[in-house]
């Protein structure tokens, strides 16, 4: 049951963005969008359709990547993903210092 609310959620709201941007009949929208992915999957078979997925999740992630180094730095260079790393790595420095000085100190 699940699993059918959430496409047709997944359908309408595909429909409702199709319709703000061309214009399109909200039915013919819910009708050409699972066409489309029908037609896809026909044409290029299974492995075409994880490939997609594939290439859409790498592209995704990238993006994900590329926007937090950009929360942490305003510097639109590679550096910036590096330096989002190190902030990190300073931000989590003083923790490590404080608990390997109280490791030491039941060492005494």
């Amino acid at each position: 049951m699940t699993n059918i609310i959430v496409t047709a959620m997944l359908l309408l709201g595909g429909s409702a963005v199709v319709n703000a941007l061309t214009g399109m009949n909200l039915y013919a929208a819910s009708f050409l969008i699972p066409l489309g992915v029908i037609v896809y999957t026909l044409a290029g078979g299974l492995k075409a359709t994880f490939l997609a997925s594939y290439i859409h999740s790498a592209v995704g992630t990238y993006l994900l990547r590329k926007l937090h180094a950009s929360l942490h730095c305003h510097d639109d260079d590679d550096v910036c993903i590096m330096s989002a790393e190190l902030l990190l790595h300073h931000l989590l420095m003083p923790a490590v210092v404080l608990q390997r000085f109280l490791q030491c100190m039941w060492c005494w």
